[in-house]
């Protein structure tokens, strides 16, 4: 008689291998490297563009009876821009829904995408650390060249929350995870200390409380105060940094605008109203957003101290493309009596 192997105790083993295996792979960080050789030195890199497409969220929408992702389009985009930016570093974080390994362990969902002069140096998967973006500048700080070139920030993804609601649904796949205009100026503070443009791709933050939070991060931001999907930015002008990188941040802003502006105007019928604001020349009180018709919310810095109605008029600092919709009350709005504040 033969005594058999003790098989269970080797399958226990297996298994308990193979479950730390998914463990660690959950918890650790997915990296490649492209090609290392295909970077550069600090002194070639001219300006650097950072990329945040969130896509955890129904960003489906349809034009002429044809399905599309708005993340996926937006993704798209930031990859023209990145191939095009040979004198540029460019980095492009795609928020994706968060899954799970066994129930518990995050699967590493969301994907990172590292270009350098024009050519695809690292790509990896990450999951968040935070309800900010604690992880995407970590991974930026990383890689990033040590270089003193002009950042630009791009956010495409559904309206930021304001911060005094509970705000805990923007993240579907993340259940009580918060995210509100506070938390994304942190989130920019992480990457940069100073940013020369920031694009808010998002419905109705071209409100006073967003761009007050945003003061002294950015020199210029790019925001819609009506509604407009995540994809509606179109960056492409932003390659006017190839020829020189000391182009005026309001310049860029407005070459960028304009071409988003001349295709909106095209395909939507309702209303379009895209915001420039030069925040080098817009002073801020500090007066409650939510206040409706409020005549203390915005100070422009030239008007020797006059009180601006957020609802209507101009203001330094300020410049608007607006076309009013094709239909509905707000058929025969005009610009000159409209401010493009979106107040509540």
């Amino acid at each position: 008689m033969f005594e058999r192997a003790p098989a269970p105790i080797h399958n226990s083993l297996l298994c308990a291998l193979l479950v730390f295996s998914v463990i660690a792979g959950a918890c650790s960080s997915t990296h490649h490297l492209e090609d290392s050789s295909s970077g550069s030195p600090p002194d070639d890199i001219d300006y650097t563009l950072i990329y945040m497409v969130h896509g955890d969220a129904n960003y489906l929408y349809h034009q002429n009876g044809k399905a599309f992702q708005a993340d996926d389009e937006a993704l798209k985009k930031a990859f023209t821009i990145a191939l095009g930016a040979t004198k540029g570093e460019v980095f492009i974080f795609h928020q994706k829904p968060e899954r799970q390994a066994f129930l518990f362990f995050p699967k590493k969902d969301r994907e990172y995408y590292h270009y350098r002069n024009g050519k695809l140096v690292d790509y990896g998967k990450y999951s968040p650390e935070d309800d900010g973006f604690s992880k995407e500048a970590s991974i930026y700080s990383e890689l990033s060249v040590p270089a003193k070139a002009k950042e630009f920030f791009f956010y495409f993804g559904h309206q930021i929350p304001l911060n005094e609601s509970d705000n805990i649904d923007y993240h579907i796949s993340r259940p009580g995870s918060k995210f509100n205009v506070s938390l994304f100026a942190d989130g920019l503070n992480a990457f940069s200390q100073k940013f020369s443009l920031v694009g808010l791709s998002t419905c109705k933050n071209g409100n006073p409380e967003t761009l007050r939070d945003l003061e002294g991060l950015s020199d210029v931001v790019i925001a819609s105060p009506e509604d407009l999907h995540l994809s509606y930015l179109d960056t492409n002008n932003i390659l006017m940094l190839e020829d020189s990188n000391s182009v005026d941040p309001a310049y860029l802003a407005r070459e960028i605008s304009a071409a988003s502006f001349k295709r909106l105007s095209e395909e939507v019928t309702t209303g379009v109203t895209i915001g420039i604001y030069d925040l080098r020349k817009i002073t801020f009180k500090n007066t409650s957003y939510t206040a409706s018709n409020s005549t203390d919310i915005l100070v422009p810095a030239d008007t020797n101290n006059s009180i601006l109605d957020c609802g209507s008029g101009s203001s330094k600092g300020v410049y608007f493309y607006y076309k009013a919709p094709m239909f509905g009350r707000q058929k025969d709005r005009v610009l000159p009596s409209y401010s493009g504040w979106a107040c509540k």
